[in-house]
């Protein structure tokens, strides 16, 4: 849920750019305009050159504030060019078009959209963010970059380990924390628009005395694997690597073991620690509890109310995102599922105003309907998402005996701090607080930054990267009850 798939039904449009002849021809900026929804969609693309036919790239997408997103995968050859943005299933193939120009198209489950790319100039960065809280060599600490493989040998991970330097040169084990990062492909760092959270909490967090870990997602960094491929448990299973390897460091107190996830991440820490002995603490960061099934509509809910919808139309759309979300994932073929979604979608129209469903799904005839229900069958098709609204977390949350510190943010739109907080005081009660303590924090969002707005597009035009009380609180939390003697 960070940074990007956010478990969110919502069709973002995004592009990338195609090819040329000459090793270099790629490299620079591209613009074109994409028409989603008799819109056009500016974007515009930094493509920068590493080798022969190698390059790196971003994307900026001006209407929407979001600028700098970086491409998975670049693949060029002299004929062509692909463009992969694995995070939302999207892939942008081009081929040249006469002169500085490239003739592309642009995929995203399952619909496909022409479009033409420009060159305007030579490469250049996108937008420079002020990120003041990213943290910069030279540390106080030890800060290692690690490489290790899974269990069975089929994954390799890379990562960095960070420690507090012993003074007096001798060995010495620390409590240790592995950060697991959100939904969608995230370096170490769960960098997103140029924001670097885990970088900031490792930061924080060893410069207090701990030991932490962070590890790139398989397709990222150095670390092996096809993210698009993946699902929950396969990243329950890197996590596990990960931890793994954290308890063979010598400066590992593996009786002081932890996990420290944000929202997808929290529920991956659910799920190890509901099956592990050996973790002494756990750390969710708006971390989803809910079923799957509600927190779509939630979700979806609440996005259309952070831009503009009365909240009173919105409570009439939650049970129609549960239920056609169910009848398309309960249909054995495809054909069966558009067929009862349409059933559900026309049951639901028959109670509503024109304006309610045209502010809430943006269906005003067949036509569209159709299109908004085959989006997200499109949707539901990817492998992640068929594993995911299958799982039942509950059963995670109530089998946890660990140490828990619960975060949320009271603004968040992707976890409803409400729903989910109250839930996980049902699946853990009965203990004392040292041994569970939530907190929803006051006016933070998903990424636990101080909001105005408090909308997706926020994310990257706040210069917060981490809210100072969030970092506070759980520094003050580990040290009450995980430091020495604890």
């Amino acid at each position: 849920m960070t940074n990007l798939r956010l478990l969110t039904i919502v069709f973002i449009a995004f592009l990338l750019m195609p090819a040329d002849t000459q090793c270099q021809q790629y490299a620079g900026n591209w613009e074109g305009k994409l028409e989603v929804r008799k819109r056009m969609l500016e974007l515009v693309f930094h493509i920068s050159p590493v080798a022969e036919n190698q390059y790196t790239a971003t994307m900026d997408i001006p209407a929407q504030k979001l600028y700098n997103l970086p491409a998975g995968t670049v693949n060029a050859s002299d004929q062509s060019i692909e463009i992969r943005f694995p995070a939302l299933g999207i892939i942008v193939t081009g081929s040249p078009d006469g002169a500085r120009k490239l003739k592309s198209i642009f995929a995203q489950n399952g619909l496909s959209f022409p479009f033409e790319l420009k060159n305007t100039g030579e490469v250049t960065s996108g937008k420079k963010y002020n990120r003041p809280q990213t943290p910069a060599p030279p540390f106080s600490y030890a800060a290692e970059e690690v490489a290790f493989g899974s269990s069975d040998g089929t994954m390799q991970y890379s990562g960095t380990f960070t420690y507090p330097k012993d003074p007096t040169g001798g060995l010495k084990r620390y409590p240790a924390i592995l950060l697991i990062t959100g939904s969608g492909p995230q370096d170490r760092d769960e960098t997103m628009f140029d924001h670097k959270p885990f970088a900031v909490l490792a930061d924080q967090l060893t410069k207090a005395g701990y030991a932490v870990l962070r590890v790139d997602d398989r397709g990222m960094g150095a670390t092996g694997g096809i993210f698009p491929r993946a699902n929950t448990g396969d990243f329950a299973y890197d996590a596990e690597n990960s931890l793994n390897f954290l308890k063979t460091r010598k400066e590992t107190d593996t009786a002081r073991l932890g996990l420290l996830g944000h929202s997808e991440g929290g529920l991956i820490a659910a799920m190890l620690a509901s099956k592990r002995r050996d973790i002494n603490f756990i750390i969710l960061m708006a971390s989803p509890v809910t079923d799957p099934l509600d927190l779509v509509a939630e979700q979806s809910a609440d996005m259309l109310v952070s831009r503009g919808v009365d909240e009173s139309k919105t409570k009439e759309f939650r049970p129609l995102m549960r239920d056609i979300v169910t009848a398309i994932l309960s249909a054995p073929d495809s054909s069966t599922a558009m067929r009862e979604a349409t059933s559900v979608f026309t049951r639901w129209e028959a109670t509503q105003s024109q304006k309610t469903i045209r502010l809430t799904t943006g269906v005003r005839d067949e036509k569209s309907m159709q299109l908004f229900i085959g989006r997200l069958m499109s949707l539901l098709a990817n492998p992640w998402y068929q594993y995911y609204m299958r799982m039942q977390p509950a059963a995670y949350y109530k089998a946890i005996s660990c140490k828990v510190l619960a975060l949320f943010g009271e603004k968040d739109i992707q976890v409803d701090p409400v729903i989910n907080s109250d839930l996980l005081r049902t699946y853990l009660p009965g203990r004392g607080k040292e041994a569970l303590s939530i907190h929803v924090l006051p006016g933070l969002n998903h990424l636990f930054q101080h909001c105005k707005k408090c909308t997706f597009a926020e994310y990257a035009e706040l210069e917060e990267t981490l809210a100072p009380e969030f970092q506070t609180l759980v520094v003050e939390w580990l040290n009450k009850n995980i430091a020495e003697g604890r």
